[in-house]
């Protein structure tokens, strides 16, 4: 039964998290992409990427407890050379 109850808060964390995204989109935020992604691109660090949105060199996005960057702006920044990324 704690099992169940445990998966069905997950769901609603789930659910909440996607509406909460909707709503941004709907707001006319650029679609996000995940830290994770970001980092990889970058080849940075998890916690370098968090910082640098913290410190707004990259642009992001709190919501609820997890930090996204917005897909446009970041590209722009990468076009013109904001970032050292290697091919």
């Amino acid at each position: 039964m704690l099992r169940q109850t445990r998966t069905e808060e997950k769901g609603q964390e789930m659910k909440s998290m996607v509406q909460t995204i909707e709503a941004a989109e709907g707001e006319g935020l650029s679609p996000l992409i995940p830290v994770k992604e970001a980092a990889i691109f970058l080849d940075l660090a998890e916690g370098g990427v968090r910082d640098k949105i913290r410190r707004g060199v990259i642009p992001g996005i709190k919501i609820g407890a997890r930090l996204y960057v917005k897909r446009d702006e970041f590209m722009e920044k990468i076009e013109a050379g904001a970032f050292n990324v290697r091919p």
